[in-house]
């Protein structure tokens, strides 16, 4: 025999560590979701509205954001608790008037804390809607992190400010020369166009890390470059679950079968 052992579908059940059996809050998913609406001027985040109460100490939760009133519209979207601390910071989203996303976020929330979001775009007053639903805490689950940080996330909320990055298979450095700012567990990857791309074809990204010239290809994942908005179609990554020191600098590649002049913005946030 190779050593290799095989189990039937579901074998071990729920208690296994590796297959934790979360408990998810209900209530805080109502129908037509949450109205949010953006800043009254181009890129000026709107008021915070709550998405509700943590009824139970939770290790995470799935943000469910979409449905701008403008299809080509760019959005950032941020997430505080309990009135005050910032646990995501600009996220950015192009959803298009009909798309709808749902972003698992391994965020830590204590019982009773009050999570809230607001919504930046690059028009004034645009309507959106968001909900969540967080899943629990429990001994068989990763803890969740305290916060996410926005690693090149631009301050007048445009884009995120790394280079634009081609389509000819090319590393381009998406953070300073200094690299992280502190160790992280976890990131999150979304890009987003500058333009209507040229040719509609899907196009491979890879996360990497080194030194220019130097480095490793960490994450692979897909884009799906579309000519109608949302140009990149469901352009967040999952979670990666991949812990990185501070001072480790991070590059994106985006390969295309067809390389052409499109771009794209390739942001990053953190997990700590």
């Amino acid at each position: 025999m190779s050593g290799n052992i095989f189990y039937p579908l579901g074998a071990g059940g729920a208690s296994q560590p590796g297959n934790p059996n979360h408990s998810y809050e209900l209530d805080d998913l109502v129908a037509d979701a949450i109205a949010v609406t953006s800043g009254g001027g181009a890129h000026v985040l709107g008021s915070y509205v709550s998405l509700g109460d943590i009824d139970t100490a939770c290790s995470g939760l799935i943000l469910h954001v979409g449905g701008v009133g403008t299809a080509t519209m760019r959005c950032q979207w941020s997430l505080r608790k309990n009135g005050s601390t910032i646990i995501l910071p600009d996220l950015h989203i192009n959803p298009g008037t009909n798309s709808w996303n749902r972003i698992p976020l391994p965020l830590a929330l204590a019982a009773g804390d009050t999570v809230e979001v607001a919504l930046r775009c690059q028009a004034a007053s645009q309507a959106m809607r968001a909900a969540m639903v967080p899943f629990d805490a429990n001994a068989q689950a990763a803890p969740g992190f305290a916060a996410c940080t926005g690693v090149n996330v631009s301050s007048g909320g445009t884009y995120p400010h790394a280079s634009p990055v081609g389509n000819a298979g090319t590393w381009v450095e998406i953070t300073s020369s200094s690299g992280l700012p502190a160790d992280i567990g976890a990131f999150i990857v979304s890009a987003c166009n500058d333009s209507v791309p040229a040719t509609a074809q899907r196009s491979r990204l890879a996360i990497g890390i080194g030194a220019p010239g130097s480095e490793v290809e960490i994450y692979p994942d897909m884009l799906n470059v579309i000519t109608l908005s949302p140009y990149l179609a469901s352009a967040i990554s999952p979670v990666v679950r991949k812990a990185l020191p501070a001072g480790t600098r991070v590059h994106a590649k985006i390969t295309a079968p067809a390389p052409n002049s499109d771009t794209a913005r390739v942001g990053l946030w953190t997990f700590a």
